[in-house]
């Protein structure tokens, strides 16, 4: 290694040495200003709200199914075997309209059999009367003969009576012709009232009408037998669907086709408990489907929540008469959540438990705690601010609770 020489080090040395030397005579030390004003701090610019209480309302959207009013599996009167449906399935029909017929082939030959034995009652007892019609001139006749025997003996006894010195034969006589005279006058008279009743010796009216209302009960068991095979609608409606095929057997009971009241249509679907308070009977809601809206009116009914927790409401829909049953609805509805101060839901900051907003006074930044009442579609319900206050909004992520601000715009309203 190469040695420095004197002179070299002494140079590199004496600026060195320089700086070392004391201070020359009346120099004055630095000195600090405390009178001085701080440096100047800086306010934040900020935008504000300002604030006003309100009721926080928003739109809830839940799926339906349209139902018809009524609803029946209408069910075979009488057992046989199906021949053909008179309405397709899809059509409409009028109340008592046949929709379906089944085989009736007994039936008629029973109503059949029936007619004739009516008939035959009908003429036997027609027959009966005439009969009786005619005798009664006859009958009549005789009654009034033996009242003239009668009259005649009572004649005869009386002058054999009034006659001195008439045998004691004479007058028995008299009195047998009197006896056998009344004798004769009430058969006749019994005769004539039996045949004025209908009972005639081999003619009894009252057994031949009743045998004439047998056979009319009969026609009319018969005919409605074959009523009972015609299947017919209970309401005017809409045929949905065949249930049984033709040529198939159908049951007494059994369902035969189903029928749908389409006069008047319902949405039903479920909400929460909390919204069905709010739904009550007569509410109007929004109704879409196909593209068309609808307007349905809640309806009345029990409230019990199932156990998917959702209360089962009905709606009837105005003018859904084209909707048919089964398809699925959208409907909509809006709710009141809470009333109070309505301020962004961004305006708010979280601090452990404590929610709490900005709001400025002054030129300053103020710190306020604040209750969330309600929330919804980016707007909250709070209380804790009052009507009219200066929300800072947006928040500056450097502000603090005391920080200088300067109000750069204000937009009025954080309420509905």
């Amino acid at each position: 290694m190469k040695q420095l020489t004197p002179f070299l080090l002494l140079a590199l040395l004496a600026p060195g040495l320089s700086g070392c030397r004391p201070a020359e005579p009346g120099a004055q030390p630095a000195r600090v200003d405390v009178a001085a004003p701080p440096p100047k701090v800086v306010a934040q610019p900020v935008q504000v709200l300002t604030v006003q209480e309100g009721t926080l309302r928003t739109e809830r959207r839940v799926t339906g199914t349209a139902q018809a009013s009524r609803t029946s599996n209408v069910a075979a009167l009488t057992s046989g075997a199906l021949l053909r449906y008179e309405v397709a399935e899809g059509e409409s029909v009028a109340a008592g309209a046949v929709v379906a017929r089944l085989d009736d082939t007994d039936a008629q030959q029973a109503a059949q059999n029936a007619r004739a034995q009516l008939e035959q009652a009908r003429i036997g007892y027609a027959s009966a009367r005439q009969s009786l019609s005619q005798n009664a001139g006859a009958l009549e006749a005789s009654v009034t003969a033996a009242q003239s025997s009668l009259n005649l003996a009572q004649q005869e006894l009386n002058r054999a009576q009034e006659a001195s010195g008439t045998p004691q034969s004479a007058l028995d006589a008299a009195r047998d012709r009197v006896t056998q005279a009344r004798a004769g006058l009430a058969q006749a008279q019994a005769a004539l009232s039996a045949n004025r009743a209908g009972t005639a010796t081999g003619t009894n009216l009252e057994l031949l009408s009743a045998q004439v209302d047998a056979a009319q009960a009969a026609v009319t068991q018969a005919e409605d037998r074959i009523q009972r095979a015609r299947v017919t609608a209970p309401f005017a409606g809409t045929v949905s669907a065949h249930l049984v095929q033709p040529g198939e057997f159908a049951a007494q009971g059994s369902p035969v086709f189903r029928l749908v009241d389409t006069s008047s249509v319902r949405a039903a679907f479920g909400v929460s408990p909390q919204d069905a308070a709010q739904l009550t009977p007569g509410t109007r809601l929004n109704l879409g489907y196909g593209g068309v809206n609808y307007v349905a009116v809640v309806e009345g009914g029990e409230r019990i929540a199932g156990e998917d927790r959702q209360v089962p409401l009905r709606a009837r829909i105005q003018g859904g008469e084209a909707i048919p049953p089964g398809a699925t609805v959208q409907l909509r509805y809006r709710l009141e959540l809470a009333g109070g101060v309505l301020v962004p839901s961004r305006a708010l900051s979280v601090s452990g438990s404590e929610n709490y907003v900005y709001v400025a006074e002054g030129d300053e930044a103020r710190r306020v705690p604040v209750e969330v009442l309600a929330e919804s579609d980016g707007q909250v319900a709070v209380s804790g601010l009052q009507d009219g206050d200066r929300l800072i909004y947006p928040v500056p992520s450097s502000l603090q609770d005391g920080s200088r601000v300067a109000v750069q715009s204000g937009v009025s309203g954080g309420g509905e």
